[in-house]
């Protein structure tokens, strides 16, 4: 496979291309002090297309070498692929580096691959599931929608779909703790019990940063507007509620 020297910022990402869901910082962060340590990663896998080279494989590596300002990135390069042979090319690359894809990385791939009009066997060859083993792999996964489609469940709803339960991705989200807020408790958690074990200056460059952003959000007019809405809505939940607390005595006296 030929590989080629490019600068990092000039390698694009087409999420419509990447067969992972998400990308994780924290994972980035790892490879980069791995990096920095010495250690030696794969090349990640560009395709060029329309003379533009898109990131199929190593997106967290690739991410890694820009937390670390590097310019230039060694690549392994294809070409000469249609978009679906990209696509195909990109989960089998996903699949042999990195951390294993998840049940739920590997169910969008079906489904797209069956889009793709490609039949079941060879599927199963694809996202390594034993032919004999998908077909329930896929009915463990699947419910209804709102708009009366398939919908592709989290690992954490699995058991909805032996009901056909209608769910959409904002449900998905609230139901399996993917949601912001589970973010927002777990930080505020972390904090509230000083589970922070770094304090270098590195580290306290990115509380810094947070702080900043944090601070810029809830100061913004809207938010402000937000605030002083649950403020004032707040207000009356605690005046009806002392209102029903004398209403309660008065009559408990009354009994009397």
């Amino acid at each position: 496979m030929e590989t080629k020297v490019l600068p990092i910022n000039e390698i694009e990402f087409d999420e419509s291309l990447y067969p992972r869901q998400g990308y994780w910082w924290a994972t980035a962060y790892t490879y980069s002090q791995e990096m920095k340590a010495g250690a030696k990663f794969p090349n990640i896998t560009i395709w060029y297309c329309n003379g533009k080279p898109i990131l199929l494989d190593g997106k967290h590596r690739w991410e890694a070498y820009r937390l670390n300002k590097e310019t230039h990135v060694t690549c392994n390069v294809l070409s000469r692929l249609t978009r679906e042979q990209a696509f195909v090319k990109a989960v089998e690359l996903n699949i042999a580096n990195g951390q294993s894809l998840s049940p739920y990385d590997k169910m969008k791939i079906i489904k797209k691959l069956e889009d793709m009009k490609f039949d079941m066997e060879t599927i199963s060859k694809i996202v390594q599931i034993p032919f004999t083993s998908i077909s329930q792999f896929i009915a463990k996964r699947i419910t209804l929608n709102p708009a009366g489609g398939q919908q592709i469940l989290k690992a954490p709803l699995m058991h909805l779909s032996e009901n056909q339960v209608i769910v959409s991705d904002e449900d998905q989200d609230k139901l399996s703790g993917n949601s912001e807020m589970s973010m927002l408790n777990q930080m505020i958690q972390i904090f509230e019990n000083r589970n922070l074990i770094r304090t270098d200056d590195e580290f306290l460059g990115k509380l810094s940063i947070l702080y900043g952003l944090i601070s810029d959000f809830i100061s913004s007019k809207s938010i402000q507007n937000k605030f002083e809405k649950k403020k004032k809505n707040d207000a009356e939940k605690m005046k009806a509620r002392e209102a029903k607390k004398v209403k309660s005595k008065a009559k408990a006296k009354k009994k009397k």
